[in-house]
């Protein structure tokens, strides 16, 4: 009788795999590479015996000149750190990111996390090291390619100005704007755009006419209630309003959007492209009248920043506070912290309260040092700390028995997961305790105000009523009560 011996199935070391797909924009055909991508690479690894496919990475719609915005780029950043994967395949360079710097830094950062990155149709991959050189000349490369579409894209539209073609739909209070730039009046806006000259060429001035329009009841044009400075100062500026069309107001430099104020990008302009609102007799007085009224504003001086500008926050209305000198008491003049709402719109927006600057370096200056004597909580820092670094312990010692063959990837993966719950958690905790950056608190005892009061230790200062409250950079807050009429202030007892 013949002997049947069975042999055991041989274990293949599947390599845990992913993938990363990206397309630039929305448009059909893009869309199109964007799901050809996922679907092609869903197939291939799915199908390999040699790869553990943990499922696939991609943004649509998204640049490949910064990995900030590209969101699932980050998760899988993320992911890489914590083991759950070992390979990254990706069509090409181009796919992976146009930033020479930032792909290049990417790249050695998953390095260090033991992943390698296979570009398919460069014939690169990066846990070979003859590679990387060739890997920073193609990313420079792919760099450069996009710097030239974006200067196609450019010249594109400079020729377009330049025929005087609209090349946007973007609103414009008073006006209906179609998907083929055909301008017509709405005429329940136009009411108001022609009563805002009126009340303007008769003498009222940007404050008055915010106020008939707050007791008429017409909201702003982003519906608020409202009507904002810069809001009715657009429109009494905006030749929109006479038919025509001033093309490149503003052009792009990096992420910025920068308005035209010389000869470094040439405008157009195009008359007669719609119907007009206003007449062209109305819109030149009130341009000059503009100009006339702005005489008096100083123009060209450099902008002086004090101690507090930008840090005082209102906590009634939520916007900042400026300052001014008061001079309604006969000769005497006071220098003084105002909300911007209660003091261009008065009392019935916001009842906000003045604070002298003198009264609020006096407070802050006994606030700064209850602040100094107060003892850090830096036990919880500390004890953090001393968590997160028993987490990254714990996590290399589960990749140990992992190579080991001790524990399996599923479970390394779920044990991760617990760890990075973990780990984000008390993250959370040392921000909370250390506020931003490397801060910490140091400082003597003071006796009059000095400006590093502000400018190193106070992150804003927030005012409510006769309440003050001091938040410092390690987000420790101390509060106040004060009296303004007799100068004394004591703790805050809510």
């Amino acid at each position: 009788m013949k002997q049947v011996i069975k042999h055991e199935p041989i274990n293949v070391l599947r390599v845990p795999s992913t993938y990363y797909a990206r397309a630039s924009s929305k448009k059909l055909e893009q869309e199109e590479s964007y799901f050809a991508q996922c679907d092609y690479w869903d197939r291939k690894l799915s199908s390999d015996p040699l790869v553990d496919f943990v499922g696939g990475y991609g943004d649509e719609g998204k640049s490949g000149r910064t990995q900030r915005k590209r969101t699932d780029f980050q998760r899988m950043m993320t992911d890489a750190k914590f083991g759950k994967f070992k390979t990254i395949y990706t069509k090409s360079l181009m796919r992976f990111g146009r930033n020479n710097c930032e792909t290049i830094t990417a790249i050695l950062q998953l390095m260090d996390a033991g992943v390698n990155v296979v570009f398919e149709s460069d014939n690169l991959d990066t846990k070979h090291f003859s590679n990387q050189m060739f890997i920073k000349i193609r990313s420079i490369l792919a760099e450069k390619e996009s710097e030239t579409i974006s200067a196609n894209v450019k010249w594109s539209y400079q020729r377009r100005f330049k025929l005087g073609i609209l090349n946007t739909i973007n609103g414009c209070y008073g006006y209906f704007i179609d998907d083929d730039y055909n301008w017509t009046i709405n005429e329940e806006e136009a009411k108001i755009v022609r009563k805002i000259y009126e009340l303007y060429l008769n003498g009222d001035g940007i404050t008055n006419i915010i106020k008939w329009l707050k007791a008429n009841q017409i909201p702003s044009p982003t519906g608020n209630p409202l009507w904002s400075k810069s809001s009715l100062q657009l429109i009494l500026r905006n030749e929109k309003y006479i038919g025509d069309y001033l093309l490149q107001k503003t052009y792009k430099q990096g992420c910025k959007q920068i308005r035209v104020t010389d000869e470094e990008v040439k405008q157009y302009y195009v008359e007669n492209c719609h119907e007009p609102i206003i007449s062209r007799e109305d819109f030149a007085q009130a341009q000059s009248l503009r100009k006339i009224r702005g005489k008096h504003i100083p123009t060209g001086l450099p902008k002086v920043e004090y101690e507090f500008s930008g840090k005082i926050r209102c906590g009634i209305c939520g916007k900042h506070y400026k300052r001014r000198i008061n001079k309604k008491i006969k000769n005497f003049c006071q220098i003084v912290w105002v909300c911007t709402t209660a003091d261009a719109y008065g009392l019935d927006e916001c009842r906000a309260n003045i604070i002298g600057d003198e009264l609020l370096k006096e407070i802050a200056v006994d606030a700064f040092n209850e602040y100094l004597d107060t003892p850090r909580i830096s036990e919880a820092y500390e004890q953090a700390k001393n968590e997160m670094a028993e987490l990254v312990a714990k996590e290399k010692a589960l990749r140990d028995l992992m190579n080991k063959g001790m524990i399996t990837f599923p479970q390394l993966v779920a044990e991760t997961k617990l760890l990075k719950a973990g780990y984000d958690r008390l993250n959370a905790i040392i921000q909370a305790e250390q506020g931003d950056g490397h801060y910490k608190k140091q400082g003597t005892r003071l006796e009059q105000f000095d400006p590093m009061i502000a400018d190193e230790h106070i992150d804003k200062v927030i005012l409510r009523g006769y309440k003050i409250t001091f938040v410092f950079r390690n987000k420790q807050e101390i509060t106040r009560r004060y009296k303004y009429e007799h100068r004394r202030y004591c703790k805050d007892d809510d």
